[in-house]
């Protein structure tokens, strides 16, 4: 079971992106990077981004080269939108999710984004928790 935001936890997003294609079907009009920052993640600052180039889907750990898109979000809020809890759309309307860039590469592309959190779903269910240092 792999911790939340950890290398190991990447990798297996990286994996499951990869050998999905559900994903490849669903972004093969997309071009473009996003790119999340938690900066309070209980081992430090973390940043991993998701590359989407016409069907193939990546996810690295460490910050993007040049992302379309940034999420910024503290570590209990990320958790939430990773266990469930809270969705991003809650996290935005409340403040607590930054978004840096534009969304332009994604307009009309809810069905691919959604395939996205839904390859990763398997992911969610197994991962673990580190508590943040209080």
């Amino acid at each position: 079971m792999p911790e939340f935001l950890s290398p190991e936890w990447v990798t297996a997003l990286d994996s499951a992106a990869r050998d999905s294609v559900e994903l490849r079907a669903a972004t093969a009009d997309i071009a473009a990077t996003v790119q999340q920052v938690v900066p309070d993640a209980p081992n430090g600052a973390v940043h991993y981004h998701v590359t989407i180039d016409h069907g193939q889907v990546y996810v690295h750990a460490g910050p993007a080269e040049s992302p379309d898109l940034t999420l910024l979000v503290d570590y209990d809020v990320a958790r939430a939108i990773n266990d469930g809890t809270t969705t991003a759309q809650l996290a935005l309307a409340s403040g607590r999710l930054k978004i840096k860039g534009g969304m332009a590469s994604f307009v009309g592309h809810e069905r691919a984004l959604a395939a996205i959190g839904d390859i990763f779903g398997e992911i969610r269910a197994t991962t673990t928790y580190r508590e943040p240092p209080t």
